[in-house]
């Protein structure tokens, strides 16, 4: 069984996976990402794999585009039941914006694109 964790980001997502390896490659425990893959049954990073859900055509630093991605990661990580224990996301993390209660209504509002595959 693979457990999946859902995240958003205000930069790339190069960047992003940058930092969740370093977490793992150097081995620290404070971090749940690095406690997971260094744990039993993991060889670090080349147990990660990376997946794009949503790209959001919005400026990032645009006063709306962290509402947008709470919004979106809210929506991907109920959709893909990733809160521990069925996954690696340890903290609900309730969009605190006006999309709180409607994520669909941003996804339309904001014209924010899913990936399939």
């Amino acid at each position: 069984m693979y457990l999946q964790y859902v995240g958003q980001t205000k930069g790339t997502i190069m960047d992003r996976f940058k930092a969740h390896f370093g977490v793992v490659n150097r081995r620290d425990m404070k971090e749940d990402i690095g406690h997971h893959f260094n744990g039993p049954r993991h060889n670090g990073i080349s147990d990660m794999t990376i997946h794009v859900l949503h790209f959001i055509y919005a400026p990032s630093e645009a006063d709306y585009s962290l509402d947008i991605r709470l919004a979106v990661e809210f929506k991907w990580i109920h959709t893909l039941r990733t809160m521990s224990p069925h996954g690696l996301n340890m903290k609900d993390k309730t969009p605190k914006s006006k999309f709180s209660r409607n994520v669909d209504s941003c996804i339309k509002e904001y014209k924010i694109y899913e990936f399939r595959k």
